[in-house]
């Protein structure tokens, strides 16, 4: 079933809340989604990739992630400093973890209803990507990468602050992922 909606809060709840009122609006709200498509708001994810995303979909995936690090994506317009921090976190991530996705902190991405089924997420902030993106593989559904560009936001300031203890908390997550990979 095709079906679009939009889930909005009066006060602004913060990135986790926001994507789990989504989640429960498009896969177990009145109308159920089959699927559901995630993205950022600001404008830095083209909405013209989305139907590379949902193919992927349709051609077997439970999730499809957009990638910025398979081959025909990328960044533009993102300062080096971040791209730097952003191949660095997600290499590290992946060498930690084990995985094979290129990245996992990406928030374009499509998800079939079935993963939310079976998946709960619990994180908060930003944390809550890499969790989806863990969980999925452990619990045995099939992800892909698409590529993506990734360009600087069109609206609003960012709320994600680059500090030692936003590395520390990647750090306790990536642990906490593990435990998540070894249970299942």
């Amino acid at each position: 079933m095709l079906f679009r909606s939009v889930a909005t809060h009066d006060v602004n709840r913060g990135f986790a809340q926001a994507l789990r009122t989504g989640i429960a609006t498009a896969c177990f709200g009145a109308h159920p989604a089959d699927a559901a498509v995630f993205m950022d708001a600001d404008l830095s994810h083209r909405p013209s990739d989305m139907p590379v995303l949902v193919a992927a979909l349709e051609q077997g995936a439970d999730v499809a992630i957009g990638s910025r690090f398979v081959p025909g994506g990328g960044m533009v317009g993102v300062p080096t400093w971040r791209v730097a921090i952003s191949r660095a976190g997600n290499t590290f991530g992946r060498l930690v973890l084990g995985l094979p996705i290129r990245d996992l902190t990406t928030g374009y991405r499509a998800v079939r209803r079935q993963v939310f089924e079976r998946v709960t997420l619990v994180e908060d902030g930003f944390t809550i990507q890499l969790e989806s993106v863990v969980k999925a593989y452990a619990a045995g559904f099939r992800i892909v990468e698409v590529p993506i560009v990734l360009s600087t936001r069109r609206h609003g300031v960012s709320h994600m602050f680059y500090s030692p203890a936003l590395f520390s908390r990647y750090w306790r997550l990536l642990l906490k992922c593990r435990g998540w990979l070894e249970g299942a």
